[in-house]
């Protein structure tokens, strides 16, 4: 593979983090945690190895990322990142980008690549040249992840009776729903926390983590409440918006919360708010397709809230 376009590499520092964003906002595929707010939180705990592509002097795409030895990460400290390409950047353009990224990381003493591109619903306008050009020059799929995801706003029948219902009587119960402040977020970890332990599980993040993103993208990153009538918390939700998606990030409930399933009531509540409509709503992981090992019982509850499985995948090429 090969193409005459000049393109050119430059890492990431502080001399472009500016331009840097300004594409990531207005590229189709581009998503919030390519930013270098959110992928550079935690900087310390990764060598940094992200990339800018140009041609010539006009900048063409970014790629987050980052190197462990011999290998070059699609950032590990996000979900997923992929090459994020300026809105003209074209078929050829994406070829060449390909082309000159292999060239640049044998060069650089690499020996493969772990590449995850974001999937369709994190995207405006999805493309997928780039998975095209790897696998054109021996890129192979690695792993999969399955995703349940419900779209917001849109009276479905893949709902469930038994949803609507439990929602409803939530409702009767006196369970209401309000917008978090930085205030509430100590309590809502601590629910996060306790409901991650019941399962032998840890957050990915540190409540410092959350409240330094929220810092940085207050918009991007609410939290929902769910309280009883006297203002008792009974569940809490932080979630995460980009482009025409939101990400369950974390959810905890209390005791009465369970009982009261207000933990169902709020992810109504995003699936069903104004403000969401035609959102993507990711309700989260389900299992890796490789091992198979997921929660029935966890799948057919968000199959009940109307979810469906997508794929999200990682690709490899050896160099």
């Amino acid at each position: 593979m090969s193409s005459p376009l000049d393109i050119n590499l430059e890492a990431l520092g502080g001399h472009n983090e500016k331009a840097w964003d300004a594409l990531v906002k207005v590229a189709p595929n581009g998503h919030l945690m390519a930013r270098t707010g959110f992928f550079r939180y935690h900087a310390d705990r990764f060598e940094d190895a992200s990339l800018f592509f140009f041609r010539g002097r006009r900048p063409l795409g970014v790629l987050p990322a980052n190197r462990v030895g011999d290998t070059l990460w699609s950032h590990q400290g996000v979900s997923f990142g992929g090459l994020i390409l300026h809105p003209r950047t074209h078929f050829s353009h994406v070829e060449a980008a390909v082309s000159a990224l292999r060239d640049h990381l044998r060069a650089g003493g690499f020996k493969s690549f772990m590449y995850r591109p974001a999937p369709h619903p994190y995207q405006v306008f999805p493309r997928e040249e780039d998975v095209f050009f790897l696998e054109q020059v021996g890129a192979r799929r690695v792993d999969t992840k399955l995703h349940s995801m419900v779209l917001c706003g849109e009276p479905t029948a893949l709902t469930a009776k038994t949803w609507n219902h439990t929602v409803r009587r939530s409702k009767e119960s006196g369970v209401t729903v309000r917008a978090g402040l930085d205030a509430d977020l100590p309590a809502v970890w601590g629910l996060v926390e306790q409901a991650l332990g019941r399962h032998g599980q840890s957050a990915v993040h540190t409540i410092d983590d959350i409240a330094l993103l929220r810092s940085r993208f207050p918009d991007e990153m609410p939290i929902l409440l769910a309280e009883s009538g006297s203002g008792e918390l009974l569940s809490g939700q932080v979630l995460l918006r980009s482009g025409r998606t939101l990400t369950l990030l974390y959810v905890g409930d209390a005791l009465a919360g369970r009982e009261l399933n207000a933990g169902t009531m709020l992810q109504d509540h995003v699936m069903n708010a104004p403000e969401n409509a035609g959102f993507w709503f990711d309700l989260g992981q389900w299992c890796d397709t490789g091992s198979r090992q997921g929660s029935d019982s966890l799948l057919q509850y968000k199959e009940a809230a109307g979810g469906r499985l997508i794929q999200r995948h990682t690709w490899q090429l050896d160099l």
